[in-house]
């Protein structure tokens, strides 16, 4: 499993500075589109948003979840191959690679979930950091005899230096790793009288989705 949806760095600051929380928010659903129709092609999809701002120092969390079923119609374990139902109950279809375990434990009415979660975590700190940008993965599949499973996270760490504030103009500009200049506007005014050039802006990302397979209960 290789499936990775990173939120731009623009989106993540904008979320800080001034970018509209709607716009932030359809631009990272948009992003989600590829992971459903990769995993579940024309699955289900339930979304779930939440915006909470800091109320210690200068900065705000977003988290996404996004929850896919599909129901399994039919599995050829020769061909690897596994029939789901989209969202209007037709059939769609697709080879399991062999990094899938257990693909014989899977049958016909069986439940397929994914579930991703996405968090931007964005703060201000008091002092002043080296730019930077820093990422890790780690990933887990079922064990042997177990239903088909896996799991991923990824969390990428990246640091931007407050290079210039003005107040009068509600604007300010952050420095990255590559040594580029942005400008943004402060969604928060007042978040620029508790920030001084030198900080840094800390912006944490978190991508992690699940997967796995529910046996259809027995009547």
């Amino acid at each position: 499993m290789n499936v990775k949806i990173v939120v731009g760095l623009i989106v993540g600051a904008g979320l800080l500075a001034g970018c509209n929380q709607k716009n932030a928010q359809e631009e990272t659903q948009e992003s989600a589109k590829p992971l459903a129709e990769k995993v579940v092609p024309k699955a289900e999809v339930k979304t779930d948003v939440e915006v909470v701002e800091h109320t210690d120092k200068p900065g705000v969390t977003y988290n996404q979840v996004h929850t896919l079923t599909s129901e399994v119609l039919a599995v050829d374990l020769d061909t690897r191959t596994v029939i789901l139902a989209d969202s209007e109950g037709g059939p769609v279809e697709f080879e399991v690679g062999d990094e899938v375990r257990n693909l014989a434990q899977v049958s016909a009415g069986d439940k397929l979930s994914v579930e991703y979660l996405n968090t931007v975590n964005i703060e201000l700190v008091p002092q002043a950091m080296q730019p930077m940008s820093a990422g890790t993965t780690e990933t887990a599949r079922a064990a042997e005899g177990e239903m088909p499973g896996a799991a991923q996270m990824n969390q990428t760490v990246d640091v931007f230096q407050v290079t210039e504030i003005n107040i009068e103009d509600n604007t300010f500009k952050l420095k990255n790793s590559a040594g580029e200049e942005n400008q943004y506007i402060a969604r928060n005014p007042e978040n620029l009288k508790k920030a001084k050039v030198g900080d840094s802006v800390v912006i944490t990302t978190t991508e992690a989705m699940a997967i796995g397979v529910t046996k259809l209960a027995a009547e």
